[in-house]
């Protein structure tokens, strides 16, 4: 199963100075608490939504972590949730939907959320809700439906009835707000359990694809420009381009299509050979990494007990 997720780290119940506060703070700080715990739970398409004030900082907070971004405008919020859905629907199975506001949960509380038939599920504990969510293609597209009947209302207000999963961890309902609350959970919370992690790549005489690589291409097919795709990325466009002419190389194929003039000033898209390459890369990594679990639990589980 291929999950994707959409993390909103603007317009939650964190002030604007509190934002501030997170992005001057040592690290790790909240946005990388939150993209980390997703990541650790096997997620590997990322969007982070960004308030355009703030986007540069938030994208150099979490550069090199394989994630994509969206710069939005404050009143525009809901658009985005529905655009990052709408792509995402395309490329995974399930759907996660969350908040920085909640950086603490388990890799068993998305599990809990991606393994979920309903089409709209949410974590409770003890009458608690979390302010994450697992939605189905179907429950996206329901969502996606509600922002584009009711674009004036903020998420809180959507008209859906989710089904909720009961769950014992009760940090994923710790809601932050202010710097020093997420200091505080974290020193509770935040230790993570070792765990076995492999990252998968390919190679010819050099390594050229890995999930920055696949990320990178992805969001040139999505936007249509390597520029934007290096922007929402938070990369220069000159290494943005390296990536590729490496690629290219080591395949001896081509796969960015590019396209000058016209009243875009050009256009860039994925050859269909690039796609072929990204979906057998990604099949590639998800059997690699179901097999490496499997033997993390038989050599450490077993030797724990």
């Amino acid at each position: 199963m291929k999950v994707g997720a959409v993390i909103i780290a603007t317009g939650n119940d964190i002030s604007d100075d509190e934002i501030e506060r997170f992005l001057t703070d040592n690290h790790p700080n909240i946005f990388e608490e939150a993209v980390l715990n997703y990541q650790r739970a096997g997620v590997k398409d990322i969007i982070v939504l960004v308030e355009e004030k703030k986007a540069r900082e938030i994208e150099d907070t979490l550069l090199h972590k394989g994630v994509s971004f969206m710069q939005v405008a404050e009143s525009r919020i809901d658009s985005a949730v529905s655009a990052g859905l709408r792509y995402l629907q395309e490329q995974c199975d399930r759907i996660l939907l969350g908040t920085i506001a909640y950086p603490f949960f388990s890799s068993d509380v998305i599990t809990a959320l991606t393994e979920s038939k309903e089409e709209i599920a949410v974590i409770s504990h003890d009458g608690k809700k979390s302010g994450i969510l697992g939605l189905s293609k179907t429950g996206a597209q329901q969502i996606c439906c509600q922002i584009e009947k009711n674009s004036h209302q903020y998420i809180k207000h959507w008209d859906i009835t989710p089904k909720y999963i009961e769950v014992e961890e009760e940090s994923a309902f710790i809601r932050i707000q202010t710097v020093e609350e997420f200091q505080r959970y974290k020193s509770i919370y935040g230790k993570q359990k070792m765990h076995g992690f492999v990252k998968t790549a390919l190679a010819v005489n050099r390594s050229f694809l890995g999930p920055g690589v696949v990320t990178l291409l992805k969001q040139i097919d999505r936007l249509g420009s390597v520029r934007k795709a290096c922007s929402h990325m938070g990369m220069s466009y000159s290494k943005g381009w390296k990536l590729i002419h490496i690629a290219e190389e080591e395949t001896g194929w081509i796969l960015v299509k590019r396209t000058t003039g016209g009243t875009n000033g050009g256009e860039a898209h994925l050859t269909e050979q690039c796609k072929e390459l990204i979906e057998k890369y990604e099949r590639y990594t998800m059997r690699v990494q179901e097999a490496a679990k499997k033997i993390y639990d038989e050599i450490f589980d077993s030797e724990e007990a």
